[in-house]
């Protein structure tokens, strides 16, 4: 799925459900009282032939995800801004040509989910509506 008309392609890797997200030994997001965490995993790919310069923390793009637990109920999460140097929502960044970066966009869900199944990410920019299928 292209990011936005920017020449950005997400490949999916897949999510981890944790009470605890640790990107390196220096900075970790910890689930509130009574969440988890929902991590989705990503490689962002620029597929032109130029750098293009990423700003996520200014523009302003709200994301959300509908995801489906393992009782089959659907629920939607907004997306919590991170200090994370890997986190697509706050990510400001050159990514190069040809070149991917593995990036997460992290939710915070209740507790008693401890497993997803499918996942639908949407992003809102400007009164619009993008959604990035997984």
């Amino acid at each position: 799925a292209l990011y936005l008309d920017m020449g950005l392609q997400f490949t999916y890797l897949g999510n981890e459900v944790t009470a605890s997200y640790m990107e390196s030994d220096t900075y970790a997001v910890n689930a509130g009282f009574g969440k988890n965490l929902l991590v989705l995993k990503y490689n962002v790919e620029n597929l032109g032939e130029e750098a293009i310069t990423v700003d996520n923390m200014s523009a302003n793009h709200i994301f959300s995800a509908k995801y489906v637990m393992e009782s089959g109920k659907t629920y939607n999460a907004k997306a919590v801004m991170t200090l994370l140097m890997n986190d697509f929502t706050t990510y400001e960044g050159t990514i190069e040509p040809q070149t991917a970066v593995a990036m997460v966009i992290v939710f915070e869900i209740p507790a008693e989910t401890t497993a997803v199944d499918a996942v639908d990410l949407k992003i809102e920019r400007e009164g619009n509506f993008y959604q990035i299928n997984l």
